[in-house]
């Protein structure tokens, strides 16, 4: 007897793949669905539940402000309805990656701003209304060098407030010595803390890599949580492992300092780390990479980020190809897995989702009607539904996602899905 989810969605939006395990996928209840944006690139990164019940959305747009691509916040009620929306920047390539409610009821944003031509992780502090309170551009080369003959490019992927009040943020710096004519560059994940304030207290960079023929996309930091010791602990990526390019677990100290890193699977991205209550880490990460057999995967290391347990899924490898994933643990102790497969037979994509015991057995695998769309981010509400957002493309295009391979000018709105965990059913 085989245990099958009902997600209770779109009826539009989400359908039974072949490789779903009931023939019969059922699509009941009510939901909450909302596309954001008109005629331009929208794209929603991160989603939080807001202590009202309803939801903030941090990503990027071109549609609002300076026209140009900035870090966008949209705030939505428990419907999905937009009750607010805001944009941030320089007027450049803009980006929002992260965003977190602050004990204060405001609201903790992070991303990157473009300053005369160059990449600088961004650090916004905003009011429940979207306000700006306080702004931190970073640049790396002047906090933790503090030399003049060095510049930075950074980028932070990831924010959270700690039990102490303080912000701490994850992402990457390039870090150039202008004082040379090698054009040497050193690639670094990055940790950042600061107060309430915005405030510095810890400006850390490790895992120094030199990138002169390497792809500057590698070796960062994606995601940052807290750890039951006070600690951090951060999933991501470096390209120089044992084997080479790795999916990685760095744990540090509460003041930043690195106390171990393990290297998890050759050819892999670490994307999201969920620090589980017996000490243990639940990590999701894919490999996004041709003929690839394991595209996605549940990684569950111990305490000190050995590996018990790699559960992979395949997603069909030979119509089917990663474009991003994500995961959150649910109340009745399962993970649910997000993102996006490219259909290799098309010129489409779609969402996809994958319920997993606490081992990684799948119990069931669904996907929407190739509308070339993908979901960064999901969450688990607090009255047990799934909150989750991404993008969709309203044009024709190669199964790429264009967020990570840069097509030009893609025409995308950013997407909110609300969904029902209703029961369980057995299917034969």
């Amino acid at each position: 007897m085989i245990k099958v989810l009902i997600l209770s969605s779109l009826i539009f939006l989400l359908h039974c793949s072949k490789d779903t395990l009931s023939p019969d996928y059922p699509v009941t209840g009510d939901s909450a669905y909302n596309l954001i944006g008109k005629g331009g690139y929208s794209v929603g990164k991160e989603i939080i539940e807001t202590s009202d019940g309803g939801f903030l959305i941090v990503g990027t747009t071109n549609t609002m402000g300076a026209r140009a691509q900035d870090i966008y916040l949209v705030k939505l009620d428990q419907t999905g309805h937009i009750q607010w929306q805001n944009t941030y920047g320089d007027g450049g390539n803009d980006h929002g990656h992260s965003v977190f409610q602050c004990s204060d009821n405001n609201y903790i944003v992070c991303g990157k701003i473009v300053q005369n031509g160059t990449d600088r992780a961004a650090i916004i502090k905003v009011a429940p209304g979207g306000d700006i309170l306080w702004q931190k551009i970073i640049d790396m080369a002047q906090k933790v060098y503090r030399s003049v003959e060095l510049t930075s490019v950074s980028t932070a992927y990831s924010i959270i407030q700690d039990h102490n009040n303080d912000y701490v943020i994850t992402g990457y710096a390039i870090v150039a010595d202008t004082s040379s004519e090698s054009d040497n560059e050193t690639k670094h994940t990055l940790f950042i803390k600061m107060d309430d304030q915005g405030e510095s207290i810890e400006y850390r960079t490790f895992g120094e890599q030199n990138i002169q023929y390497m792809d500057p996309e590698y070796c960062r930091g994606f995601d940052i949580e807290q750890t039951l010791d006070g600690g951090y602990v951060i999933t991501g990526f470096s390209s120089q492992g044992l084997r080479g390019p790795t999916s990685m677990l760095w744990k540090l100290t509460p003041n930043g300092t690195l106390e171990w890193e393990r290297e998890l699977v050759y050819w892999h991205t670490g994307i999201k780390v969920i620090p589980l209550q017996n000490g243990n880490y639940a990590v999701c990460d894919y490999v996004d990479c041709e003929g690839a057999l394991y595209n996605v995967s549940l990684i569950i290391t111990n305490y000190q980020g050995y590996i018990q347990i790699r559960k992979s899924v395949i997603l069909d490898q030979e119509k089917t190809r990663p474009l991003s994933c994500t995961f959150c643990k649910t109340s009745d102790n399962h993970f649910v897995f997000a993102g996006e497969i490219g259909f290799k037979d098309s010129n489409k994509s779609s969402m996809y989702l994958l319920k997993t015991d606490l081992n990684g057995n799948v119990k069931t695998k669904v996907w929407g009607n190739n509308f070339r769309n993908g979901m960064f981010s999901i969450i688990e509400t607090s009255d047990q539904r799934l909150a989750m957002t991404g993008y969709v493309v309203n044009e024709k295009r190669s199964y790429k996602n264009p967020i990570y391979y840069h097509v030009k000018n893609p025409k995308c709105k950013l997407q909110f899905l609300k969904t029902t965990l209703d029961s369980e059913i057995a299917a034969k």
